[in-house]
């Protein structure tokens, strides 16, 4: 499938993404949010998750914890990132903050896009200052598509040190 300018170039898993998949949702610190990735395309640059309610997601009031909110789509964006810039840049989380809009009262869902527009974009900017911040903003939504929270990640990007 080929790239147009500004888009991702597929959508579709491979064994390799798959498995990626996998070991994310595997990992104790993922796993411990609650979330789960849906899918991940092969070029990493489009990422799905759900959310869950559930016995552990919840708060005293019966709704989603906005905790697990944060913590289910903090550092998506910061790998997504590392893997489609390569070795030779640094990110680093440097900022989110959560938005609560609407009680979670069931599963929520996530995604993050990554274009070949934005790609770019952040290496020129490394080009010219050496380093940039990048914010993305990730809308939390429920299955009726009504966003309960949005969190705003914002990723420090620099070349690695020689």
């Amino acid at each position: 499938m080929a790239q147009t300018e500004g888009t991702t170039m597929g959508t579709a898993e491979n064994l390799k993404s798959r498995l990626t998949r996998y070991a994310f949702n595997l990992a104790p610190v993922f796993r411990a949010t609650g979330a789960w990735i849906t899918h991940i395309s092969v070029d990493l640059q489009l990422v799905k998750l759900k959310l869950p309610l559930m016995l552990k997601t919840k708060n005293p009031m019966g709704t989603m914890c906005g905790g697990n909110m944060y913590s289910a789509v903090h550092g998506i964006y910061l790998v997504m990132l590392m893997k489609n810039l390569g070795p030779d840049y640094l990110c680093l989380d440097r900022l989110s903050t959560i938005k609560f809009l609407k009680p979670g009262k069931g599963t929520l869902f996530a995604q993050f896009e990554l274009t070949q527009r934005e790609i770019q974009a952040v290496k020129a900017a490394i080009a010219e200052n050496g380093r940039t911040d990048r914010q993305y903003l990730v809308e939390l939504k429920d299955a009726n598509g009504v966003i309960c929270g949005e969190v705003t990640c914002t990723v420090h990007v620099r070349l690695k040190a020689g």
